[in-house]
């Protein structure tokens, strides 16, 4: 997980990211993401995928959402796995920094 995670920081040119599972509890997190922003990804990404659907979306879509707080990006990315073989469904968040 720790390889995925590097190479996702080097192909966003982020400064770090983290996975987590669908309560919000930390897979992974490496460069500036902390494993205690998993809850907050979780909980974003979930909300984000219900205002989704209510506006039509494709259910089985991955939710994006971006936020911008200062001179950092955060884009949230949830996948969400519709099986019934004990598939987890992960969020995903990566963290970027840009001169203002």
């Amino acid at each position: 997980m720790n390889n995925e995670l590097s190479s996702l920081i080097t192909e966003q040119r982020a400064a770090g990211a983290l996975i987590c599972d669908e309560n919000g509890l930390c897979i992974a997190s490496q460069g500036t993401a902390t494993s205690s922003a998993g809850g907050f990804a979780s909980a974003i990404a979930s909300k984000a995928g219900i205002i989704s659907k209510l506006m039509g979306g494709d259910p089985n879509a991955a939710t994006v959402v971006t936020m911008r707080n200062g001179d950092t990006n955060t884009r949230v990315r949830a996948t969400i796995n519709n099986s019934n073989r004990g598939s987890l469904n992960t969020t995903t968040a990566i963290f970027t920094h840009e001169n203002l």
